[in-house]
């Protein structure tokens, strides 16, 4: 309901957009009653139909007692599906172009989706790295955390990468403004790119506090295990920064990387507004994240300062 509200807000301000050569209207902008109920019963479906997925994941005995269940170790076959869709993208794209425009488009669609292969991966073998040279309680901590579930890790992050790889493809529509024919669309293009990294920026601020605040109540039970322990709050809540730093980093690579590889077959729309729009991108998400660690502080408080109302730790 505040995403319909919002809408409904912003319209205003869109309509000083210019495409074609002219402004938007807000007839053009607006929906109608009727999508937005089916966009809003879409997004109810998707949540629950998500829900119920990772409800399957827990199994019930005749008790009524959930098992816990390990995430499985992530295997090594992602980097190699993804590499092969790299490079038939690298070094296919004039067998691509002759097959049509549908099989470049897949293929560059693969391309970016295989983003989500890699990442985990990659964010399972920093936290195996980063739990070799932890010296400290708080890395410790942080670095099991990744290694036992790199899904959720990257899920925290995941958004921002795109984000990043937004910005720096935008850049393209500056390399074809000089072109007298294509001016117009270069524009309208870079336009509409960057009204998508605002909206990516926007989604992915809020999936990433959604999901570190649900991994700090998802994880409540440890934290207050570990603050009966003796542990000091501000040990859980460095071990929570570290936690980000890891899968930070592999984001920032891939999403600094992926638009390089994308715009390599062409290369005369490489220019230095990738790595401008790419580290102004890179900036936001930094802050973005560093935000939704800082506003789920006060999860991590209660919970760490809750007591049990019975058994072995009430006592305590």
């Amino acid at each position: 309901m505040l995403g319909v509200v919002t809408y409904g807000a912003v319209l205003p301000g869109l309509t000083l957009l210019s495409f074609q050569g002219r402004r938007l209207g807000a007839g053009e902008l607006w929906l109608g009653a009727g999508p937005i109920l089916g966009v809003v019963a879409l997004v109810v479906t998707l949540a629950v139909g998500s829900g119920l997925v990772a409800l399957a994941g827990v199994v019930v005995g005749p008790l009524g007692v959930a098992r816990r269940t390990t995430p499985g170790r992530l295997r090594l076959w992602r980097l190699a599906l993804a590499a092969a869709v790299w490079g038939l993208w690298l070094f296919g794209t004039q067998l691509l172009g002759q097959a049509g425009v549908g099989a470049l488009v897949a293929v560059l669609a693969g391309v970016v989706a295989s983003v989500n292969l890699v990442g985990p991966v990659c964010v399972q073998l920093a936290g195996r790295g980063y739990a070799r040279v932890a010296r400290s309680a708080a890395g410790l901590v942080a670095a099991r955390r990744i290694v036992d579930d790199p899904r959720a890790t990257w899920r925290s992050v995941s958004v921002l990468g795109l984000a990043i790889c937004v910005a720096a493809l935008s850049s393209f529509a500056d390399a074809g403004s000089g072109d007298p024919h294509g001016g117009q669309l270069a524009a309208d293009l870079g336009t509409g790119s960057l009204v998508a990294l605002a909206i990516l920026l926007v989604v992915g601020a809020t999936s990433t506090g959604v999901v570190q605040a649900a991994r700090v109540v998802d994880q409540r039970e440890t934290y207050r295990a570990l603050s009966l322990a003796g542990t000091p709050l501000a040990v859980l809540h460095r071990a929570r920064l570290l936690e980000i730093a890891a899968p930070l980093v592999v984001t920032l690579v891939l999403g600094g990387t992926l638009p390089i590889l994308i715009l390599l077959p062409m290369a005369s729309l490489l220019g230095p507004w990738v790595l401008v729009r790419a580290a102004a991108a890179i900036a936001v998400s930094v802050l973005a994240l560093a935000a939704s660690v800082q506003w789920s502080r006060g999860l991590v408080n209660r919970y760490a300062a809750a007591v049990p109302s019975s058994g072995p730790g009430a006592a305590v």
